[in-house]
């Protein structure tokens, strides 16, 4: 293994020891730092700089530590030297970075003068790298809905951990404008789709424009009718939708608009 993908893997495995520390998942973090443990060598004497790039409190903070950890040379002289090392940019080749990126989209960012092949390739792996993208053609969103539903998730955007990000982001500037595109909006409603497929509960973590959609609204009550409460306005005032959730509990008539009220009377 390279010198690199050493490095890569301990900067991947750090960034995933706080997560799992914040949600008090011991188990995994300690997993983590022996993973960290293993990687750290000499070759982290020229590249400490580049641990610049993430948060290196879990070589200087013990209550991250195992006694191995603790002990490690390489982590020692991490913290003996990092407050003084300089900054250095990482930059990684395509084949590097497309190896890892299903762990790791941030990764992306390690990549200089990237194709459209390229970023398609790497989307079909991790669509997540599309918050990274400006100016993304109609063209790259359709293929990367083909090939990977979950891209769909990446266009709605509600349900992603990372809500300042994902606002910054030019797809999110730009939603309403890709939906426009019918094509593209019906491969988004039909990747939402399969997603649901393994918890219908997950609707309720959906945008407004998709708990407004009359399509995934019909396939989401006809599994579950009680999420009639989490669609949007649209829905409540789709007669035909509303007809039948009264039908299946009378207590559905609570939802209906004023409009429909008067009309069902």
């Amino acid at each position: 293994m390279t010198s690199e993908e050493k490095l890569l893997n301990i900067i991947i495995s750090v960034k995933n020891v706080y997560k799992h520390f914040l949600y008090d998942e011991f188990e995994e973090v300690d997993y983590l730092i022996s993973k960290i443990n293993i990687f750290l060598d000499e070759t982290i004497i020229d590249n400490i700089g580049y641990l610049k790039n993430v948060n290196t409190e879990i070589f200087t903070n013990e209550k991250y530590f195992s006694e191995s950890f603790k002990n490690n040379k390489y982590r020692k002289y991490i913290e003996k030297n990092i407050n003084n090392s300089k900054a250095k940019d990482i930059k990684l080749n395509y084949d590097l970075i497309i190896k890892y990126i299903e762990e790791d989209y941030e990764i992306f960012n390690y990549l200089g003068d990237v194709t459209q092949n390229q970023i398609l390739e790497l989307g079909k792996i991790n669509p997540n790298i599309l918050l990274f993208l400006d100016n993304i053609n109609d063209e790259l969103l359709i293929k990367l809905l083909e090939n990977n539903y979950l891209t769909s998730l990446v266009i709605d955007g509600d349900i992603l951990e990372s809500d300042i990000e994902y606002k910054k982001s030019y797809i999110y500037l730009h939603k309403q404008d890709y939906l426009r595109n019918s094509k593209i909006c019906n491969l988004y409603i039909n990747g939402l789709k399969k997603y649901l497929d393994s918890d219908i509960f997950n609707y309720i973590h959906l945008s407004d424009f998709a708990r407004n959609n009359v399509e995934l609204a019909k396939y989401v009550l006809n599994i579950n009718p009680k999420l009639l409460v989490y669609t949007g306005d649209n829905i409540k005032n789709n007669k035909e939708i509303m007809l039948k959730m009264i039908e299946l509990d009378s207590g559905n008539k609570y939802y209906l608009s004023e409009q429909l009220k008067e009309e069902l009377k």
